[in-house]
């Protein structure tokens, strides 16, 4: 009996996406990159900021 396939390749289509996602991201200049995290730090209201929470951004 053969299974019903709900999301073929589901996974793949999302792992695939992370993967184009990183290496866009090691693409990107790194003076781009320290610019927009000081931008970024600058403009949160004097909150502390941790590298974790700038992947919500």
């Amino acid at each position: 009996m053969r299974r019903k396939a709900t999301a073929p390749n589901s996974n793949a289509r999302l792992l695939q996406a992370r993967r184009n996602a990183t290496e866009k991201e090691a693409k990107m200049p790194m003076a781009l990159l320290s610019e927009l995290l000081s931008f970024t730090l600058d403009n949160h209201n004097g909150k502390h900021i941790t590298l974790s929470t700038l992947y919500l951004y």
